[in-house]
């Protein structure tokens, strides 16, 4: 999905670098000189611009350097296949845009260094001038309408068929650098139907894992020209290495989706050999505000660790089964629910952590946060060792705690408040 967020921001700079040319003439040379002088007046990314060539009927870009903190995205060549006059009045009807060769680095360094005058900045502040023209100015704590209204587009677009390959690099095991080829294909993205489009990505590691593929299935509808109102991701992972050598899967389906009378809904289900592993689902009613939600864990370590891209993963055994609720300002939430979890080698995040050794922790819990405030409705949790319980905690009544001041709140200060028994905690610990 990481890999799926870049290259659609990458695909909507190249529509910024289309906006650019059009109307601005048809000499190349000229056409050039107004884009890099427009992304030099951006502060938030830099970039070198090899060339630009705007026709009537398509576009070509050149030599394209997009720099930003951690990330760096060289683009040789790009075409795009689109009748320009009508882009110049916000139809935007892409015929065909093609894109390989590229390199996306995400193991750039967090300084923006190596480019040319003539590239300063980027396309993001361009990106975001373009959105300003067409949203209400922003304010404070700006209340959350749902994951389509971030959707909304500032042009009417139609995509017919996408094709781009190249190659990401990303940190994997020890910070050592490893490289994915990535192929994005698809299209007939348009007003009342679905696109739908390929994400093919194959890495090679040097660990335990020495391979790993992914395959996901992208839907896209459109119910206007400028709005989206589903979106789904089927996503099917392989990985091999000497550890597994008959392989591991891991599906992910993804779906969000907008009724006909405005309300959302999200779900995300991650699952292995048949098994669910993580269920997630909630909704946004319409002019609602507060979503609710509901979510299941019942993961090990083994399932996940194959597909951590070579990075350190603690054994661990979970389950977990919630409702959880957060309001649209995201200033106040609630979530209840159990949680029965065994930690082992910590050690391997930080090696401090040996001395803590095997931990089981089971907890049943009813919290909620309104601001600065936060209420315990309930909360019983023991913490076992190897042998013998360390801890238990149990909130016997409920009571409110006041985050900025330290005041608390009970309903009746004649009751206890917590029990909480300390039987053992390893010297080591310390």
């Amino acid at each position: 999905m990481k890999f799926l967020r870049i290259l659609l921001f990458a695909l909507l700079g190249l529509v910024v670098l289309l906006a650019i040319g059009v109307g601005v003439g048809l000499n190349s040379g000229f056409q050039t000189w107004v884009a890099r002088r427009v992304v030099a007046k951006q502060p938030d990314m830099k970039a070198d611009i090899g060339r630009v060539s705007v026709g009537l009927n398509r576009v070509e870009l050149t030599a394209i350097r997009v720099a930003q903190p951690g990330m760096i995205l060289t683009l040789p060549s790009a075409t795009v296949d689109v009748p320009v006059i009508p882009a110049a009045s916000k139809k935007v009807a892409v015929k065909r845009l093609q894109a390989h060769g590229w390199t996306l680095d995400l193991t750039a360094p967090q300084k923006l260094t190596g480019l040319t005058p003539q590239g300063r900045r980027g396309l993001a502040g361009y990106l975001a001038v373009l959105s300003s023209a067409h949203a209400a100015p922003a304010e404070k704590n700006t209340a959350f309408k749902g994951i389509f209204e971030q959707l909304k587009l500032p042009v009417e677009l139609s995509v017919d068929q996408l094709d781009l390959a190249g190659d990401v690099i990303f940190p994997a095991e020890g910070g050592k650098p490893a490289k994915a080829k990535v192929v994005l294909t698809g299209g007939q993205l348009a007003a009342g139907q679905e696109g739908k489009f390929t994400l093919q990505a194959d890495a090679t590691l040097s660990g335990a894992v020495t391979s790993l593929s992914s395959k996901g299935n992208i839907g896209i509808h459109m119910d206007t020209p400028s709005s989206i109102d589903r979106v789904t991701v089927l996503n099917d992972a392989t990985a091999l290495g000497s550890s597994i050598p008959n392989g591991a899967k891991l599906q992910t389906e993804l779906k969000a989706e907008r009724g006909a009378q405005g309300a959302e809904s999200y779900s995300l289900v991650v699952s292995s050999g048949g098994k669910t592993l993580v269920d997630i689902v909630a909704t946004l009613p319409a002019g609602a505000s507060k979503l609710d939600g509901k979510m299941k864990v019942a993961a090990r370590d083994t399932d996940l660790a194959p597909f951590a891209l070579g990075q350190p993963v603690p054994e661990f055994v979970a389950t977990a089964d919630s409702t959880f609720g957060v309001d649209t300002a995201f200033t106040q939430f609630n979530v209840n629910g159990t949680l029965e979890l065994s930690l082992n080698k910590l050690e391997v995040l930080q090696k401090e952590l040996a001395t803590v050794g095997p931990l089981r922790v089971t907890a049943t819990y009813a919290v909620e946060q309104a601001e600065s405030f936060v209420r315990v409705s309930a909360l019983q949790a023991r913490v076992e060792g190897t042998t013998s319980p360390l801890a238990v905690i149990d909130v016997r009544q409920p009571f409110d705690y006041n985050l900025e001041s330290g005041e608390l709140r009970v309903a009746d200060n004649q009751k206890e408040l917590i029990a909480l028994s300390l039987q053992s905690l390893p010297l080591a610990w310390a």
